[in-house]
């Protein structure tokens, strides 16, 4: 069960209740957390079960439906609402998208069809977990030819995630000759990338820190072009062709 939608019914009227029970119980990746058979009351239900989604039947009372509605969305934001109503009055089905909700289940339902509305809204609370903390990521930034705003691109992305992330950033510009992430950050870096990958026997976590050079926004990159690039013109090594 630990992949099942939890979900919380509400419908006031026994026959549309027992009919949505029967065909929630057809669905094997819904659970069926809690029935409430009254509308006063249900949102406090609601907050303390925490459900993956809310399924209300409007059709008993549609404004204390549609307070309801309100309630949840307001007080537990991480509960998809699911509206259900045997009436297709459009303005009601206008007035509960505006209030937030993303998807109106038509009466009476199938299983497919109940199971196809819920997924496209709702993802198991266990499966967001698992997503949350995916280890470390890596983003490329590449082009078709140069000159187009790679290097901009990756500096700003590198800077923005490197401020707005609790986790550490590290950009690397594998354009060995031309690279450019220094200048556009204005460092100077005492080290090199193919410095840091001849110590990658004994590199740790610790050693690589110190390889780095940190930018103020708390990026860390080190300069990836060779050493003649960043003298002066005067002590450059000529090339081959001079």
């Amino acid at each position: 069960m630990k992949d099942a939608i939890r979900i919380i019914l509400i419908d006031p009227i026994d026959e549309s209740r027992l009919t949505l029970l029967r065909v929630i119980s057809g669905v094997s990746e819904l659970w069926l957390a809690e029935v409430c058979g009254a509308y006063q009351g249900a949102a406090k239900r609601v907050a303390e079960i925490n459900p993956d989604v809310a399924i209300v039947v409007m059709d008993a009372d549609s404004e204390l439906a549609f307070d309801l509605i309100q309630q949840i969305l307001q007080h537990s934001p991480d509960v998809v609402v699911l509206p259900a109503s045997k009436q297709h009055d459009t303005s009601v089905i206008l007035r509960v998208i505006r209030a937030g909700v993303r998807e109106f289940l038509t009466l009476p339902t199938r299983s497919e069809e109940l199971l196809e509305s819920i997924n496209r809204i709702a993802t198991p609370k266990a499966a967001k977990a698992e997503a949350g903390d995916r280890g470390p990521q890596l983003i490329t930034v590449t082009a078709a030819a140069g000159g187009v705003g790679c290097t901009s691109l990756a500096v700003n992305l590198a800077t923005t995630l490197a401020k707005a992330s609790a986790h550490e950033t590290i950009l690397v510009d594998f354009d060995l000759m031309f690279g450019s992430i220094d200048a556009c950050l204005d460092l100077v870096t005492d080290n090199t990338l193919q410095g840091i990958v001849q110590s990658v026997d004994r590199l740790d976590q610790t050693l690589l820190k110190r390889s780095l050079t940190r930018h103020s926004s708390g990026l860390y990159c080190s300069r990836t072009r060779p050493q003649w690039r960043s003298r002066p013109r005067s002590t450059r090594r000529p090339c081959a062709g001079c």
